[in-house]
């Protein structure tokens, strides 16, 4: 088992997809805060309000609960996750758990 050190920001629903998209087109599963990036966000224009970020992180984990095929492979991506964490403070090395067998820097 690892824990992978992987970050969601908000800047668009489609984070958690490209995530698990990756973790699972590349078999890194096992069988077996808020972001402090808002003012940043918001003055490139990524996002419109914090309204969005919270959209963006947490719409796609609503749909795939309610209907596991409506993200196919963030279904299986979340069933190996104990932890998330958003809160982009890398110094104090907060982790998600995924059962696998290395780190992986997102």
């Amino acid at each position: 088992m690892a824990e992978y050190r992987i970050s969601i920001y908000g800047r668009k629903q489609s984070e958690w997809d490209q995530l698990a998209s990756w973790i699972v087109n590349n078999a890194l599963y096992s069988e077996n805060a808020l972001p402090r990036l808002y003012n940043v966000y918001k003055n490139m224009g990524i996002v419109n309000s914090f309204q969005n970020i919270l959209d963006n992180m947490f719409i796609p984990l609503f749909e795939v609960t309610v209907d596991p095929n409506s993200h196919p492979q963030l279904h299986l991506f979340l069933t190996q996750v104990s932890q998330s964490d958003s809160s982009c403070m890398q110094r104090l090395n907060i982790f998600v758990l995924v059962h696998t067998q290395s780190y992986v820097y997102i």
